[in-house]
């Protein structure tokens, strides 16, 4: 069994914690631990294997995916932290998810929350039912019809 990260995570994983320091992620709150950086990395690789079959994203390399998509939706979790509307254990709804931004790198960041995610039936919302069937991203909930 391998320790640490894949060597094709690296890349993703060294922009996601400079993403994670430039939008004021305070380590003690919301720290970027080895099992939240593997649910980020995990994230990342079902999202590329699921990207072609569902058309989720143009953005696919590593280090813009960590900017892009990762980064910006931690920004906007600081954003409404400080705005004391994010706070633990609230509920977070994210309305037409498509591939998951920003609710999925949300509820990674803080498995406190009560994150719903919402897309119409399609090759999307089968992305995001496939994340909870393998529990990639570790976060829970259940699909519905």
């Amino acid at each position: 069994m391998q320790n640490g990260p894949s060597p094709e995570a690296l890349p993703l994983l060294i922009a996601l914690r400079q993403e994670a320091t430039r939008v004021g992620l305070h380590p003690a709150e919301h720290p970027l631990d080895a099992e939240t950086e593997s649910r980020f990395a995990r994230y990342y690789a079902l999202l590329l294997e699921w990207n072609e079959r569902a058309g989720l994203t143009t953005v696919t390399d590593p280090v813009e995916v960590a900017q892009r998509h990762f980064g910006e939706s931690l920004a906007l979790a600081e954003v409404l932290r400080h705005a004391e509307v994010l706070t633990p254990g609230a509920r977070l709804i994210d309305l037409g998810a498509g591939a998951g931004f920003p609710g999925l790198p949300i509820a990674i960041l803080d498995s406190s929350l009560q994150v719903v995610l919402l897309e119409s039936p399609g090759r999307r919302a089968d992305f995001l039912a496939a994340d909870l069937a393998t529990g990639a991203t570790g976060a829970g909930g259940s699909t519905g019809t």
